[in-house]
C-alpha cells in the first residue's frame, strides 16, 4: 500500500513541477499591450451600451462602461507615470476594421 501512495505522490509532484515551469515560461504582457486591451474593452463596452435593447440590460451596460473606463484610466496613468507614450491612431483603425459598426460610437 505504501508503494501506491509513493507512486501517487510522485505523479502529483511531477504534475506540479510541469505546471510551475509552464507558468514561468509564459510571458507577462507589457504595459502598452495591457493599456491597448483596456482601451479595446472600453470601446466594446460603449458599443454594447449603444446597441443594448433590453431595458433590463441597460444598467449592466452602464456598469460595463464605468468598469472598463476606470480600468483604462488607471492603466493609462500608470503608463504615463512610466514615461510610456501611447499612440492610439493605429489601434482605433484596427478596432474599426475588426468591427465596422463601432464607427458610430467613437
Amino acid at each position: 500500500m505504501s508503494r501506491w501512495w509513493s507512486s501517487l505522490i510522485d505523479v502529483v509532484t511531477n504534475q506540479l513541477i510541469v505546471e510551475d515551469e509552464s507558468a514561468v515560461n509564459e510571458q507577462v504582457p507589457d504595459l502598452k499591450t495591457v493599456v491597448e486591451q483596456a482601451r479595446r474593452d472600453w470601446i466594446m463596452a460603449k458599443t454594447y451600451f449603444d446597441n443594448v435593447t433590453e431595458p433590463d440590460l441597460i444598467d449592466h451596460a452602464i456598469y460595463c462602461i464605468e468598469a472598463a473606463e476606470k480600468k483604462y484610466m488607471y492603466l493609462l496613468k500608470q503608463a504615463r507615470s512610466q514615461g510610456l507614450v501611447m499612440n492610439f491612431g493605429d489601434l482605433e483603425k484596427q478596432v474599426l476594421k475588426e468591427a465596422p459598426h463601432l464607427h458610430q460610437s467613437l
